[in-house]
């Protein structure tokens, strides 16, 4: 199955009215920085419906200055779609692999061009089924100049239940799901 992304900016877009909670929050987080400053964000000032579905990666750099992205928390909407915690995983043990991929593809743009983004994904299921769903990426930072951590969110599960079972990832095993 293809997956189409589009990477657009939050601040040019009609948010969906949950969409627009999180980012509203950030942007008076941030001020005048280019992120928030991780410490002064807090995750419980968000809207208690919208943290179980919130993750937070750090970025991290090995000794030879590669980047991965290690979740520090992962939601417990977020684990119930992807049928585990991701809680202290890297990306990279994302699954499926190609939906790993494309989180490292995201959060190289926010950390790059130092700005949030908002990733409008489409596709066709194999019996012909049209999914959307949105994903907001945005940068945190230690000093308010350094990406360090991204705020990923989204709530539109069902596609994302549906892409799931089609390809093989059971999240119904999950405890408490569904």
């Amino acid at each position: 199955m293809r997956l189409d992304s589009t990477i657009l900016s939050p601040a040019d877009e009609e948010l969906p009215a949950d969409i627009a909670e999180v980012w509203a929050y950030w942007e008076s987080m941030r001020g005048d920085k280019m992120a928030p400053v991780w410490g002064e964000f807090r995750l419980d000032k968000l809207n208690p419906a919208a943290l179980p579905y919130c993750n937070v990666a750090d970025v991290v750099a090995d000794a030879g200055g590669a980047k991965d992205f290690v979740f520090r928390f992962f939601g417990t909407k977020r684990s119930q779609i992807q049928g585990r915690d991701y809680t202290g995983c890297s990306v990279s043990e994302f699954m499926p692999r190609h939906i790993g991929e494309k989180i490292v593809n995201e959060f190289e743009i926010v950390i790059n061009e130092h700005r949030p983004i908002l990733v409008i994904t489409e596709a066709r299921t194999l019996t012909g089924e049209f999914l959307r769903y949105d994903f907001l990426r945005l940068p945190l930072s230690a000093d308010g100049m350094v990406v360090d951590k991204i705020l990923s969110y989204s709530s539109d599960d069902k596609p994302l239940r549906i892409l799931q079972q089609e390809q093989g990832i059971d999240t119904y095993d999950y405890p408490g799901t569904y």
